[in-house]
């Protein structure tokens, strides 16, 4: 069960005034702008390009705290024409949003959160940019997990987990409850001669390692809990097994602003690995969660997602982003996903990231359930290090209008001229899916189970065998068992 019990949040809210350089604003041609006009007090000439005027602060927030979920709101902006060649060399930066970054910088061993972000984007019309005169700056600060507070305290930890007993490395596809049987462990070699069923443990973690040193980040291999079935003996031998929970290469983040979840491909690696270790002292269980109050919400449908994300190309056989499908002598492909149970008239969210090398505009045109999209991709930037291809992207909320449990897709490529190219990075989607089981594992989240004030109740249904088994895995290392009741083939 992945659901997550949040923390609740601080929500700040502050109105910010831009002040532009009045003389240079003035005189700024509404045609053919040039962008050294374009200073703002405070602002910074930031961004791959170095041209883009960036709004940028500096915060000390509270002990243990930080900041999710930024964004502006209530905009003021004026737009114009770009002058063609800034454009061209200032594209890489541009988007269709003004995107804020945030990071946690030290200084004199006082930790300051900086946040950015452009304060010009692409408007829908080519070369033409809006500019933000004013905003609201809104963002929540929340307190931060416990673990994240350990592991920005101690960075790395002085003595490794690592350093006695006897380790055995197992690599991991993808995320799930994964079982280790007595008789599979002894066939690649592993032996519990010396070694009580206690002193089994597991340690591992998966997704991608931060790139920031102010990311999350364990300061040692971290244990994981895991279920035991020795027969109550204390001894781990033939027909004995274990159950844990692992994480895949790959994950996905719910963002509550736009309440999507966005998938992370591992970039570096498509396996996680989990070690197996067998050591002095007893191992992590996994514990059954403490008797709740009443529920005063009921959760029947839950939150799906799935991406097809290809790796199959390089563009310049550098770099670590690669592409899928290339749209030049075939033009159109289709795609399908398929979930159980899709839930009629309910919303779709789908988001598409492509990129194309044309002298001239281009377009791709998406269509899906008999609803389409376009999405304009601009001709090539000029200059010494102009871009090779150039992104487009488009996120789609619709509602479902069909019966099926398959969502089928077409993307389309205009290619305007014979070398016009264009790939796709990735397509991914979200969905409300009933919630019934139909065997195997699933995994079932709910943003609305867990808002301010709820204490929710998941009604599953075709649950109806005694030996199904409930985990929320919200904590990754520390899963918990969930009872369950009802009668029929109803259980919560």
């Amino acid at each position: 069960m992945l659901f997550s019990f949040g923390l609740f949040a601080q929500h700040i809210s502050n109105h910010v005034v831009l002040q532009w350089d009045k003389m240079n604003i003035d005189s700024l041609s509404l045609v053919n702008a040039k962008l050294h006009q374009l200073q703002f007090e405070d602002g910074r000439q930031m961004g791959k390009s170095g041209l883009l005027p960036y709004y940028y602060i500096e915060l000390k927030l509270p002990a243990n705290t930080s900041i999710e979920n930024a964004k502006i709101s209530n905009v003021t902006a004026q737009s114009f024409v770009l002058d063609s060649t800034d454009y061209e060399n200032s594209y890489v930066d541009l988007n269709l949003a003004y995107k804020i970054s945030t990071y946690i910088n030290y200084d004199d061993n006082q930790e300051k959160t900086i946040m950015y972000f452009p304060t010009l984007k692409n408007n829908a019309i080519p070369y033409v940019i809006d500019q933000l005169i004013s905003f609201d700056l809104i963002y929540d600060l929340k307190d931060r997990p416990a673990s994240l507070q350990t592991a920005l305290a101690t960075p790395f930890s002085e003595e490794s987990v690592m350093k006695s007993g006897e380790w055995h490395r197992f690599e991991i596809n993808k995320s799930g409850v994964f079982k280790m049987t007595y008789d599979y462990l002894i066939s690649v070699g592993i032996s519990f001669d010396d070694w009580s069923s206690s002193q089994i443990k597991m340690f591992g973690f998966g997704g991608m390692i931060a790139e920031n040193n102010s990311d999350f980040h364990y300061a040692d291999i971290p244990e994981t809990a895991i279920e035991m079935y020795d027969g109550g003996d204390g001894v781990f031998n033939s027909g004995d097994y274990f159950l844990f929970y692992a994480q895949g290469p790959d994950t996905w983040k719910y963002n509550e602003l736009s309440d999507v979840f966005y998938h992370q491909l591992n970039v570096y690696s498509r396996a996680s690995y989990y070690y197996l270790a067998l050591s002095q002292g007893d191992g992590l269980r996994i514990t059954e969660e403490a008797n709740m109050p009443d529920p005063n919400f009921t959760v029947n449908s839950f939150i799906d997602y799935d991406v097809i994300e290809d790796e199959n190309e390089n563009l310049r056989n550098m770099g670590r982003r690669w592409f899928g499908d290339k749209y030049e002598f075939t033009t159109q492909y289709k795609y399908e996903f398929n979930f159980k149970h899709l839930k009629s008239n309910a919303p779709i969210w789908i988001k598409t990231l492509v990129v194309a090398r044309s002298e001239i505009s281009s377009r791709f045109k998406l269509d899906v359930l008999d609803q389409n999209k376009t999405i304009v991709v601009s001709k090539l930037p000029s200059g010494a290090y102009a871009a090779y291809a150039v992104n487009g992207e488009v996120e789609w909320h619709f509602n479902n209008s069909s019966s099926s449990d398959k969502i089928a897709i077409s993307l389309d490529y205009n290619q305007p001229l014979s070398g016009s190219t264009g790939w796709l990075d990735y397509i991914e989607i979200n969905v409300e899916r009933e919630l019934k089981y139909d065997g195997g594992q699933m995994a079932f989240r709910s943003p609305e189970s867990v808002k301010e004030a709820r204490i929710s109740k998941f009604e599953i249904q075709n649950l109806s065998s005694s030996e199904m088994k409930v985990w929320e895995v919200s904590s990754l290392v520390s899963p918990q068992k969930i009872s369950l009741n009802g009668s029929g083939n109803i259980k919560d």
